[in-house]
């Protein structure tokens, strides 16, 4: 169903709008369309190119950043004997329990005084690390046995040598999980982009959609 009604989606879109809303419903256009795509890329007065490079932009860099810190934090947490490891553990765990919302002013506070508002970087800091993440990947770390790490440090490899060699290839499951978890997450991030971005040339492809959808409502096609 969901695969129908995607096709039958794009198909309309190469239909004039009497033809979409027409009843009984025709399967393909009686006349193609395709200056549709045109129109929305040169007079729509969105500008399309830039909202899915925004998008595009941020949501590459921001998985890219959580695979390698969340993998790094997650390791120091698996592995590494540190002073007070297991409380900050505890303390990150806590996070995930506070709702979302309760940040937003704080962080709005912090971006302004660093002058980040408004700037890819405001996404990116926020979520180059994440908590859910650090804990799927500690956990994945941790059931990968420790012989292995014992025979690197024999042969002289350092702690982030054995973590760049062998640990992550290793770990690849629990990459790939945090990887689509989080393009899907940031792909779909809506309300922190309304929050944190104030130029219209900032905004990711979302808020582009749904001002689009507002100015073009009645027109189908």
């Amino acid at each position: 169903f969901l695969f129908t009604h995607f096709v039958m989606t794009v198909l309309s879109s190469f239909k004039i709008s009497a033809e979409v809303i027409a009843f009984p419903p025709t399967f393909l256009p009686s006349v193609w369309h395709p200056e549709n795509y045109l129109h929305i890329f040169t007079e729509s007065g969105q500008n399309f190119p830039r909202l899915i490079f925004n998008s595009f932009f941020v949501t590459i860099a921001v998985v890219l950043l959580n695979l390698f810190f969340d993998a790094l934090v997650g390791y120091a947490f698996a592995r590494l004997e540190f002073p007070f490891k297991n409380v900050l553990f505890a303390i990150m765990i806590g996070t995930m329990v506070i709702p979302g919302f309760v940040f937003f002013v704080p962080r709005y506070i912090l971006l302004l005084n660093v002058h980040l508002v408004n700037t890819y970087g405001a996404l990116l800091v926020l979520y180059f690390l994440q908590p859910a993440y650090i804990l799927l990947i500690t956990q994945f770390f941790k059931s990968i046995p420790r012989d292995l790490e014992e025979a690197a440090i024999v042969d002289g490899m350092g702690w982030f040598g054995i973590f760049w060699k062998i640990i992550l290839p290793l770990a690849r499951p629990a990459l790939l999980a945090t990887a689509i978890l989080t393009f899907a997450g940031m792909w779909n991030n809506f309300l922190d982009w309304l929050v944190y971005m104030q130029s219209s040339e900032m905004f990711n492809l979302q808020l582009g959609l749904v001002t689009f959808r507002g100015q073009y409502q009645n027109q189908w096609d």
